[in-house]
């Protein structure tokens, strides 16, 4: 009895150790799940910031051309308009306007847009791995999770299957049995109302009476074969008996 307390106490420390670690990952994962949120919001500050930088960037660049192709409008002009007439001077001046400015406005457009594309694709694939990734963690602990279960399942179920043949064991084989000899009626008074025979813990003489059964219309007297203590009755009153189903036991 002793050991299969401890083997209960074991048991129990085991199942408080699963639910402990259960929520130790549970927690873990609740902690790198904010980890990841937080590194993701700040990931998100840092694109906004470079952004913000790369624009300015673009813009100054952007001046820095204009001015020099301005520069080189002017000379350029300057040297036309010594050789032909205002004019042409002006036309070709507008012409090589329009083109640079157009040239350098869709480059730069294409150049940006193209960096976006970029950003936008990388940012959605990294979100696409981290939560497979937190997808995989979950599942892993889950199924952790389910085994330990599983396994605690089968150890109270071989554990409690081990108490009862134990006990019926003991019972079959204990020197003090009374079995049934047949099948019937199990009564445990004489009459219905009076007091039974005998009751948890009544002290008894080799040949009293313990009970009867009823079998083919007939009153079959189960008497002592010793004397002692009733220390366990395994019939109800007026209900049936097997063939050797143990009565009583007598210490």
């Amino acid at each position: 009895y002793t050991e299969l307390k401890n083997q209960m106490r074991h048991l129990q420390s085991k199942h408080n150790q699963v639910v402990l670690s259960r929520d130790q990952l549970l927690a873990t994962q609740a902690k790198y799940q904010k980890e990841q949120h937080d590194s993701l919001e700040q990931t998100k500050r840092d694109v906004q910031h470079i952004e913000y930088s790369w624009s300015n960037e673009k813009k100054k660049m952007i001046e820095e051309h204009e001015m020099n192709l301005k520069q080189i409008v002017e000379s350029t002009t300057k040297q036309v308009t010594e050789e032909v007439t205002r004019n042409v001077t002006e036309k070709v001046t507008t012409i090589v306007t329009e083109l640079v400015t157009t040239n350098v406005t869709e480059s730069v457009t294409l150049s940006i847009t193209e960096e976006r594309i970029r950003e936008q694709e990388k940012d959605e694939q990294d979100r696409l791995e981290e939560d497979e990734m937190n997808d995989a963690i979950r599942k892993e602990l889950e199924e952790q999770y389910e085994a330990l279960l599983e396994q605690m399942n089968e150890l109270s179920q071989e554990h409690f299957k081990n108490i009862e043949n134990k006990d019926q064991e003991f019972y079959e084989n204990h020197p003090g049995a009374v079995n049934s000899p047949m099948v019937g009626t199990a009564y445990a008074s004489s009459e219905p109302g009076k007091e039974s025979f005998v009751k948890m813990n009544s002290l008894v003489k080799k040949g009293d009476t313990l009970m009867i059964i009823e079998a083919m219309k007939v009153m079959n007297t189960i008497t002592a074969h010793k004397s002692g203590k009733v220390v366990f009755i395994g019939f109800s009153d007026n209900q049936p008996v097997e063939y050797n189903q143990i009565l009583l036991i007598i210490e």
